[in-house]
Parts: structure tokens; sequence; C-alpha cells
């Protein structure tokens, strides 16, 4: 975690207004430091702790850089007046509550000190945020972009936990999962006063220092997280509490359904792990509240309904119905959107993935489009190809349950119910199916450089989709490459434009025959047979396999999306 740079260290224009004015700039957060050090002891990353510890101790610092001689020393952000009587109503009890906590100053008037930035508030659902990211010398401006990114746990991390457990105790074990909030988490944390200074809060014409850490800050979300992920190895690694997982203030998991402790300050029974978390948030003094730690045999987690006896995750379907909405209303060709809407959009679909990983090949297009652009409101092109991604996940997701099967998201090669093998080369294609010792070749070619690369890739599209059509009807295929760059498209299902197609062809199939896909990495070595094939090179593989029947095959055309666009 960052400390102020050399040169807000040496600004004296704010160092003299903090120094003149400390009653302003307090440190608030109820976060026990001490204990917090102790039981971090034994983590391998020392330096983390210790300027995370420095963080709790005098503020954090968000990685912005104030090193800008075009930037002002003072600045008064805060014209935006409110117009609705009853988010007026709502900032100022929000504004007192704040005081009350500590974490806004007393006003000091109407009239900001030096080296002050102010902001005005607004609410969104009766939410109060403060928009950092508003004026051409906003505080997010500061911030670079990939400086906010923080890394959270899905329902990924969770289904295979899930798995794990179910393959070491069973499928009749009865399990629960339970979901545990912090209390207003970004809030807890202070802010160091060098960026105190920086986000002042103008509320009736009265200016309010902001002493913590604001979800309008760019930075505020990798803040928190940095210091929750080790409150959480905390959990995992001294209190030995296993799968824990948390998405920004959440923490889940799972526990067996008849193993219950009892959590005295609640004067409840709640699942064993939970127990021990909330109890390890008291030692802390990490703030929560009771009627935000659930648990049940079936929990909405992240926004999809969890349940770990039946091992399904399902999107609701208001929440299928919304997303489909506004995907349909955001692809109209010949339109421009704003980088937000773009972002915001992207995000949305990718939280869907939770219950529809195949359809991650609608996002490539929009991807692209949004590639090296970091101004929010600049305006993008809907184009053609856009349209086409966006409109064949929005049809699949009409079509298909929203249910996923966590037992289909894991299988090893010991269960599959085919296993095949490809290759490509200058002079085309090939397949191989040992069990049937069956080849297949093709004299398809890409000239360009991109162009093997393309052809292994489109080797396994062709072996998938012969697999299919084969009378006993396989459900887990499993297809060998030597090529990695074609391993990675299909497990991760992301690709630039020019290879996209080859993902959607492969998903529409593997959606329409109900089948499973794993494709691994095989060395060249060990692919002897496909690569002869490839390579034209047949008496090779007969003097291996006398037997072995040779066919010719064409390529499948390709589909990028939804064809009939405008």
């Amino acid at each position: 975690m960052p400390q102020p740079p050399h040169n807000e260290l040496n600004n004296h224009v704010a160092l003299d207004t903090i120094k003149s004015h400390l009653t302003l700039f307090h440190i608030i957060t109820p976060i026990n430091i001490t204990c917090f050090r102790e039981l971090l002891d034994s983590h391998p990353n020392q330096e983390l702790v210790s300027s995370v510890c420095v963080g709790l101790e005098a503020g954090f610092w968000p990685w912005a850089d104030t090193n800008n001689p075009g930037y002002p020393t003072t600045n008064d952000n805060s014209f935006r007046p409110l117009r609705d009587h009853s988010h007026v109503d709502f900032i100022r009890s929000q504004r007192d509550t704040e005081i009350d906590l500590g974490r806004f100053s007393h006003s000091f008037g109407s009239d900001l000190l030096p080296g002050m930035h102010s902001f005005k508030p607004h609410s969104t659902k009766l939410r109060l945020i403060v928009n950092h990211s508003a004026g051409d010398f906003s505080p997010n401006s500061m911030i670079p972009k990939h400086e906010g990114h923080a890394h959270l746990d899905t329902l990924k991390h969770l289904g295979r936990a899930l798995i794990h457990a179910r393959r070491k105790h069973g499928r009749d074990v009865k399990l629960v999962l339970f979901k545990s909030d912090v209390s207003q988490a970004y809030r807890r944390l202070p802010m160091h006063v060098l960026w105190k200074i920086r986000q002042v809060v103008t509320i009736e014409n009265q200016h309010h220092v902001d002493r913590c850490n604001n979800f309008g800050n760019r930075g505020a979300g990798r803040i928190w997280c940095t210091f929750f992920g080790l409150v959480l190895w905390i959990a995992t690694f001294v209190k030995l509490l296993t799968d824990i997982f948390g998405y920004v203030n959440d923490s889940f998991s799972w526990e067996f359904a008849d193993r219950e402790t009892w959590y005295g300050p609640y004067q409840k029974y709640l699942p064993a792990k939970q127990t021990t978390l909330l109890t390890l948030f008291d030692e802390l003094g990490v703030p929560h509240e009771e009627g935000k730690q659930l648990h049940g045999c079936i929990l909405t987690i992240i926004g999809f309904d969890v349940d770990p006896n039946a091992m399904t995750i399902t999107m609701p379907i208001t929440s299928r119905l919304e997303l489909i909405s506004a995907i349909r209303n955001f692809a109209v060709v010949g339109s421009r959107r704003s980088l937000h809407d773009f972002e915001s959009l992207g995000g949305w679909c990718n939280w869907s993935f939770n219950a529809y990983p195949l359809l991650r090949p609608g996002l490539s297009t929009l991807y692209a489009k949004k590639h090296g652009k970091t101004q929010p409101f600049q305006l993008i092109w809907i184009s053609k190809a856009l349209c086409r991604e966006l409109l064949w996940m929005a049809e699949h997701l009409e079509h298909m349950p929203g249910i996923l099967f966590l037992d289909s998201l894991e299988w090893g090669p010991h269960l599959a119910d085919i296993l095949v093998q490809t290759d490509a080369s200058s002079k085309g294609l090939s397949i191989w199916i040992p069990q049937f010792a069956a080849g297949f070749y093709s004299h398809f070619t890409m000239p360009s450089e991109e162009g093997i690369f393309f052809s292994e890739a489109l080797a396994v599209v062709s072996a998938l989709l012969m697999t299919l059509l084969l009378s006993s009807k396989p459900r887990c295929i499993l297809i060998y490459t030597n090529n990695t760059n074609t391993v990675d498209i299909f497990n991760s299902l992301h690709a630039k434009p020019f290879y996209n197609s080859l993902l959607i062809t492969a998903v529409d199939a593997l959606i329409t025959y109900k089948a499973q896909l794993r494709v691994l990495h095989i060395p060249g070595s060990q692919n002897t047979i496909a690569d002869a094939l490839s390579h034209d090179n047949h008496d090779f593989v007969l003097s291996q396999h006398p037997q072995a029947k040779l066919l010719k095959f064409s390529p499948p055309q390709l589909t990028s999306g939804l064809d009939n666009i405008k």
C-alpha cells in the first residue's frame, strides 16, 4: 500500500492548513490495530502487512499522482444543486450521522481553506455518494485506472469448494451456506491527512472534511479489499476456517448442516464457521449487524441463488429479464454509447456468467471497442459485429434456464466419454480418435501470420462438431492440442474478434447438444499421429495403426453470432 508521494510530503500549503486545523483531520477507525498486527505475525508478506497497519494508523493514500502543475492548489467543485427535497433531507440526515460517528468533521464554514478540494454529494436510491470523478480536476483523475482494480472471489471459487466438499464427504451429507456482511465497510478505514484535504464535502454551503475511505473514490475498493483480504487470511490460516471467500464487504462459505455453535452477541445458534468468523470480526473490531448475517440451505450470494445440496447456481428470472432488456436496448447499430455504458454493460454481463459461463464469447467485440479508451463519457460507435455478439448472448439468455449444475464445471480425463487429438500444419488440419483408430484430414490452410493459431483452433472446433454427431452421443468430450494458445481460448472462452467465431460456433454446438468440452495440452512428441495426418503423412499413420480408417473432411461453416442484424 502506497504512502503519499514526495511532492505531497513537501506540499507546504496543505501541510500548513492541516497543522493549523488539526481537529478537522482526526484518524477514525474501529479496527483494533494491535490485535490485527499480532494475528498477522506469520503472514508471508510482512511488507504488505506493515503498509496496511501504517494505513490504519496514519490513513491510506489511494495511489494518486498529484504532481501535476496544471491542477489548482485549492478547488471548489461543489457546483451541483440538489432539487429533490427528499434527497436534500436524506443527505442532511446522513451528514449528521457521519458527524456523530466522527467520519465527517464539524463544519468549518462556507469558505475553503488553502489546499482544499470540495465536492457536493448526491444520493442514488437514498445512498450517499460523493462523486470523486466530477469536474476537470477531480480526485479520480489523479488515480490511474488500473490502480483501482481489486481481485474478488466469485461463485466459481465457491463452486469449486463445494465440488471438493462433495467429493470428500459424499453426496448425502447435508450442507448449508452462510454469508456475513461487514457494516459500512469502506467507511471503516481512514484516509491520509494529505488526501482528506482533497475530499472536503459541501452540504448546504457548509464544508466538512471527510476523514474516511469513500465509495466514490477510484482507489476505495482496492484499499478495502487489501485490508479485508488480510482479515480473511487470518480466518484461513490462524483460525483454520476452510473455504472462506470474500466479495467486497461480504464473506461467504459452506458448513455442515448439523454443525452449529452459539454466538453470544446475537443470542442464537449459527453455522460453526460463521460463529468463528464473527468472533474474529469482534476481536479485530470489524463491525457487523445481525440482520445481515445470513445462512440457509439455499442462499442468495452475489445475486444468485446457490443450493449446495442440489449443487446448482440459479440466476433469478427477474434479473435475467432485466439483463436481456438492457442488452437489446444497447445493441442498436449506428448508435453511440459512452465508455461508461460499455463498461457498465460488460460488468453486468460478466456477473451473469456465474450462471451462464458458456456465453463469455459474447463480449469479445465489446472489449475490443473499449480497449485503450479512458474517458468515461467518450462516445463509441455500436457496430454490426458488436450487435451480432450481444444479441447472440441475449437469445441464449432467453432460451437457457439459467441453472448451472456445479458438477459440470470440473471433470478429469478419466470421466471423458471420448478422447480426440488434433493438429494443424502448413498443409492442413487433422483429427485422430484413438478409440476408433479413425483419422480425418483436411487440406484447409490459412496464409496469414495468425493462420496457424486459427487453424489449430479450427481443428478443435471441427473435432467437437464431428464427435457430437456420433451415434454414441458423447457428453463429456476431451480434445488434445499441442498449441497452448488454443488451449487458452477454449478454457477462458475469450478471444480477439478475429478468432471469436471459433468460440461462438463451439458454444452453439455445446448448448444444442447439452455437451461439455475440455481442451488440454499435449506435447508434440505425444501427438505424432495427428501431426502426421496434418502433414499428409498417411504412410506413417498406417505403419503405426494398420487398421486405421483415414477419411477427408471439410471444416464447418463458422458463425459470428446472430445473423439477422440490420
